[in-house]
């Protein structure tokens, strides 16, 4: 099923009468590449457009510390724009994100390919003009909620991060993240991501 809609309808929500099945969910978010589609709790469709170059180029410098660390690290995945099933009953799709291959787990290394039944401990994500400030902290609330320990948003506009933690404040620093717990060792030079 392809999505053809003009800029003026997104981003929208889909009710359904019937659940998607999760093969079908998938087959929806491969046709339709220029989307970011994801499902929500209650079953509906979100349905946005992707973001822009600016973000775009942010995401790229922050990813690539983040492949750099994992790679080094060896204990999980860096991972870009991935769905997860989460428990809260929502697919969700984040822009970076690294989980451990205990948190996925043997059974989740042999599944058929698709969205991982899992959180991730880590997600990145990156304020572009497809989401306001608002909608993206409440965002990264719902990853919180879903067990991401350690979650980044970070603002080009503004050029900070906020730093999200399980059971802490929101952090927002200008100048460098240093990760803690499952991403201790992993550190952000906030100047090199906005280049």
């Amino acid at each position: 099923m392809e999505l053809i809609l003009p800029p003026s309808v997104i981003p929208f929500r889909v009710t359904l009468d019937e659940p998607l099945t999760d093969w079908l969910l998938l087959q929806i978010s491969e046709q339709n590449r220029l989307f970011h589609v994801e499902r929500e709790p209650d079953g509906s469709l979100s349905v946005r457009r992707i973001g822009d170059w600016r973000a775009a180029g942010v995401s790229s410098n922050l990813g690539g510390t983040l492949w750099d660390w994992a790679k080094k690290d060896g204990r999980g995945w860096a991972l870009v724009n991935t769905g997860f099933y989460l428990k809260d009953g929502s697919m969700r799709g984040a822009r970076w994100s690294w989980i451990s291959k205990e948190r996925l787990g043997r059974e989740g290394l042999k599944r058929e390919p698709g969205f991982a039944r899992a959180c991730p401990e880590f997600v990145a994500e990156v304020l572009a003009d497809n989401y306001s400030r608002e909608e993206m902290q409440a965002r990264m609330r719902m990853w919180i909620e879903n067990g991401m320990e350690l979650g980044l948003m970070a603002d080009p506009e503004r050029k900070v991060v906020e730093i999200y933690r399980q059971g802490r404040e929101v952090e927002v620093v200008a100048d460098r993240v240093v990760g803690d717990g499952v991403m201790a060792g992993f550190a952000l030079e906030l100047s090199k991501i906005w280049e």
